[in-house]
């Protein structure tokens, strides 16, 4: 009888440890799925209020192999409707003009911006058009996330080109 009592209490507390663990498991999913959600909205919230910045750490040439730009100062800055680019350049060019920084450089308006979110995906996608003296650039922001962020790059000059890294509220030097 006491075996039977005892073997009864053990099934008991295994039941309740068993309920115990599932329920934490179901808090921890909720939980992880909340903080999925607060951090597109945050970057949502900085991709339609706020300047952004994007700054590469590997770039993928069309037809080479990738490069690691850690340590190499590049960056993208994205303010409603104007941009300030300095991105490096790896791959083949098709013109070249005299005195012209072997990069992306480009200071100015942005043409033809089109914003298209997919909310159950938590994706954001920025497409514009840059136009330089010589050359014209589509660039295109797909964001997945604040650490996985790709800048693909289509000039009349070069070849194409894509670059991952981070996106960030950009911080005026000033402020």
């Amino acid at each position: 009888m006491t075996k039977l009592l005892n073997f009864g209490i053990l099934i008991v507390i295994f039941g309740l440890s068993v309920t115990t663990l599932g329920q934490n498991s179901i808090s921890k999913k909720a939980e992880k799925q909340q903080k999925k959600i607060q951090a597109f909205e945050t970057l949502l919230d900085i991709v339609e209020n706020k300047p952004l910045e994007f700054v590469a750490e590997w770039a993928f040439p069309v037809g080479y192999g990738s490069v690691n730009l850690v340590g190499n100062s590049n960056y993208l800055r994205l303010m409603n409707d104007s941009v300030d680019m300095y991105m490096p350049f790896f791959g083949r060019a098709y013109r070249a003009t005299p005195g012209e920084e072997g990069g992306f450089v480009f200071k100015g308006i942005v043409f033809d911006k089109k914003v298209e979110l997919d909310k159950n995906k938590r994706e954001i996608r920025i497409d514009f058009v840059l136009k330089a003296e010589s050359d014209r650039y589509r660039c295109s922001l797909e964001i997945l996330g604040k650490e996985s962020v790709t800048l693909q790059v289509t000039s009349n000059d070069r070849a194409a080109i894509s670059y991952n890294g981070d996106i960030e509220e950009w911080k005026r030097e000033s402020e």
